[in-house]
């Protein structure tokens, strides 16, 4: 799928959010009751792309899951517990170790 360059449209001087709301409905040609004309909504949509995700490129549930399972500490976990059989001890043990590792990063965070 190709991608486009935005193309830009109609703009308010100074941006809208600095202007009062009279300013921004006078600058862009519409009214406060009414909304935009037709005329002037297919004006826009010539020069606009329509405002939506472009679909495609999802990750099938399977292949998360797979990653998932996957993970180093689920891996070490399990085969900590095939080891030693006591399911317990290495939550404990994981536990630990994770939060040891979040310590260690926060402090390398704050040195570097």
């Amino acid at each position: 799928m190709a991608k486009t360059k935005a193309q830009t449209g109609p703009r308010t001087e100074p941006h809208a959010i600095l202007l009062s709301v009279d300013e921004v409905v006078q600058q862009l040609k519409s009214n406060l009751d009414s909304g935009l004309t037709a005329q002037a909504v297919a004006e826009i949509q010539k020069t606009h792309p329509p405002n939506e995700l472009e679909g495609g490129g999802a990750i099938p549930w399977y292949k998360t899951l797979g990653k998932q399972l996957c993970n180093a500490m689920i891996l070490v976990r399990q085969g900590l517990i095939i080891i030693t059989r006591d399911e317990l001890i290495i939550n404990r043990y994981l536990c630990l170790l994770w939060l040891s590792a979040s310590v260690l990063k926060t402090l390398l965070k704050e040195v570097c």
